[in-house]
Formats: C-alpha cells, sequence, structure tokens
C-alpha cells in the first residue's frame, strides 16, 4: 500500500512538472524578440504576485516568529536560570544546619505552588 502511494505521488509530480514545462516552454517562446507588451505585462503580474504573497508575507511571518521565539521562549528560559540563581543565593544565607528549618523551607515551597498553580 505504501509503494503504491508513493507511486501514485511521483506519477502525480511528474505529470505537474511536464504542465509546468510545457507551460514554461509556450511563454518563453513568445517572451522573445516580439513579445506583445500584454504578455510581459502578465509575466510581471505573476512575479509581483508571487513576491508580495511569499517573498514578502513570509519574510513578515518569520520575523513575527522571530519574535515570539525571542520573546517568549528566550524570556522563560532566562527567567528560570534567574529564578535558580536569585533561590540558590537566597537560601545560601538561611543555612543554620537544622533539618526542622529544611523540612519548614520545603514545604513552604509546595505550599506556595499549590497556591500558585491551585489544586483541582
Amino acid at each position: 500500500k505504501r509503494m503504491n502511494d508513493l507511486v501514485k505521488n511521483l506519477l502525480l509530480a511528474l505529470v505537474i512538472g511536464l504542465v509546468m514545462m510545457t507551460v514554461y516552454q509556450s511563454f518563453s517562446g513568445k517572451m522573445g524578440a516580439g513579445a506583445s507588451v500584454k504578455e510581459v505585462e502578465y509575466s510581471k503580474f505573476i512575479d509581483d504576485i508571487y513576491n508580495s504573497v511569499f517573498v514578502i508575507g513570509l519574510r513578515r511571518v518569520a520575523r513575527q516568529v522571530m519574535e515570539v521565539d525571542y520573546r517568549v521562549v528566550d524570556g522563560a528560559v532566562n527567567l528560570t536560570g534567574l529564578a535558580t540563581l536569585l533561590g540558590g543565593e537566597g537560601l545560601k544565607y538561611l543555612e543554620t544546619g537544622r533539618a526542622q528549618f529544611y523540612a519548614l523551607i520545603i514545604f513552604g515551597a509546595v505550599l506556595g505552588l499549590v497556591v500558585v498553580f491551585g489544586v483541582t
């Protein structure tokens, strides 16, 4: 079954390629020295549509995706690193050597997470 799908897709791609080559040949034959103004304008029109939709449009989408990556993803990673650094530095000064105090800190952290994320 997978081989049949592969063969069908290859044949479809071959037919599309042949049709596109035929269309290109017919346009390139007409676009010689005696090409009419209408044919040249149509060709430029297609180029303008391609440029405005695909080139400029995809550049805008890529720029927006890059902004989301820079602001959201990198911001979350940097915030996690900062929280770890500040938490470690803060706990460094709270060392007392008493196990009850460490258990109280862990209990407080778990209680804080429960309050922040809520229990459902």
